[in-house]
């Protein structure tokens, strides 16, 4: 310990390094940092032999234990008392976010090109429905209203969610067919369903469809049209609002409020094609018998 010993000369540090050797010319490595300066405000550059401590009260008081088994690869500099890292950038393992996806569970560039490729030639064929959809309301052929003052807040609330209703039936025995029907399946739904894992999901997976299998899921927001009185806007909104779900549900992201369709339901459907069937809410599921909860595939694993 020469800085130790030239430190003490001067009268800048106080006390002894028990663990030192008495010829000072071997150094030992087998023990944590020397805190002997501490008191005076020294530093002490050796590599410590075990047993190193300041004689102060002081720092005895505060300094942890040393370790006779540590070892220390670095010689560095340690001043009295090391600025504490806040929490925010090194928090305790108990107040880090549990995170449920695998380590390699995110898209590669390539992949999402692809889905990029698949959703951009299909986009022009999804912008016909809500054009025809449109055309047949102002030409008067479905029971639409422009204004809800025409039917007053209440029977507008009641009319909204027996559409919705309506979709999310029609949008679950829709996919559910496009499952069960094998010529179905595979000349339209597997173009959808190459993106099999968590690796491989990414929002713009939720757009890569076959362009006559994204029509056939979202042709329910029309049919309902013809049933059911239905405000134009909302009508027209509810359909883009669609399209934003649909890339939600693809972006492994599970948010955990019951009883929406979350990301995690949709993965599994993604991961088994026996479950999970649903769009906006899990009740279809629930209700036919297809519905298998996030929570149960992490007890299993």
């Amino acid at each position: 310990c020469r800085q130790w010993r030239r430190r003490r000369r001067r009268g800048r540090i106080t006390g002894g390094c028990s663990g030192r050797r008495r010829s000072g010319t071997t150094r030992s490595s087998s023990a944590p940092s020397c805190r002997a300066a501490a008191a005076g405000g020294g530093r002490c550059r050796t590599r410590s032999a075990p047993g190193c401590a300041t004689a102060s009260a002081a720092t005895s008081s505060t300094s942890p234990p040393a370790s006779s088994g540590a070892s220390s690869s670095t010689i560095g500099s340690a001043t009295p008392t090391s600025p504490k890292v806040p929490p925010f950038f090194n928090p305790s393992p108990a107040c880090r976010p549990r995170i449920l996806l695998k380590k390699d569970a995110v898209p590669t560039v390539e992949a999402m090109k692809k889905q990029i490729i698949v959703a951009s030639k299909a986009m022009p064929f999804y912008c016909a429905l809500p054009s025809v959809s449109e055309h047949m309301i102002e030409s008067g052929w479905t029971r639409c209203f422009f204004h809800i003052s025409e039917v007053g807040w209440p029977m507008y609330i009641i009319y909204v969610s027996l559409y919705l209703i309506f979709v999310e039936f029609g949008i679950y025995w829709m996919h559910r067919e496009l499952h069960d029907i094998k010529p179905l399946y595979k000349h339209l739904h597997a173009t959808h369903h190459i993106y099999n894992k968590e690796n491989t999901l990414s929002p713009f997976a939720g757009l890569a469809f076959h362009p006559l299998d994204g029509i056939l899921q979202a042709i329910s927001h029309v049919i309902a049209l013809f049933l059911l009185p239905m405000h134009f806007r909302t009508h027209i909104a509810l359909l883009f609002i669609e399209a934003v779900w649909t890339a939600n549900i693809h972006d492994c992201i599970h948010g955990k409020i019951w009883p929406v369709m979350g990301a995690g339901y949709h993965t599994i459907h993604h991961t088994t094609y026996r479950h999970n069937y649903g769009h906006y809410t899990v009740w279809m599921d629930w209700l036919f018998g297809t519905l298998r909860e996030p929570e149960d595939l992490l007890k299993k694993d």
